[in-house]
């Protein structure tokens, strides 16, 4: 039961955070989504804003994005991660 809503919990929490989109100056932009529509890039915040640039401030993905982590931290699963962890050890000792 822990597993699956440590997987659940870990979904949503990646799920949070879909793309890290770059710009043209070198700037970095975490983002829900983005689509690309004619000279315009359009994309939701990690805020849930809707925004908008120009295409040729776009210049890409972002390689590496959040680390898996980072977002466990962000999520606050950590604790479950060591809670689950401590127990999978105590099963597997004895």
């Amino acid at each position: 039961m822990r597993t699956w809503l440590l997987l659940c919990s870990l979904a949503f929490a990646t799920s949070s955070h879909a793309e890290t989109i770059r710009l043209s100056d070198g700037t970095t932009l975490d983002v829900e989504a983005f689509e690309i529509r004619d000279r315009v890039v359009i994309f939701t915040t990690i805020d849930g804003e809707l925004r908008s640039i120009p295409r040729e401030l776009f210049a890409g993905i972002a390689s590496g994005g959040p680390s898996v982590s980072r977002l466990i931290e962000r999520a606050g699963l950590k604790r479950l991660i060591d809670d689950i962890a401590g127990t999978a050890q105590h099963a597997a000792s004895g």
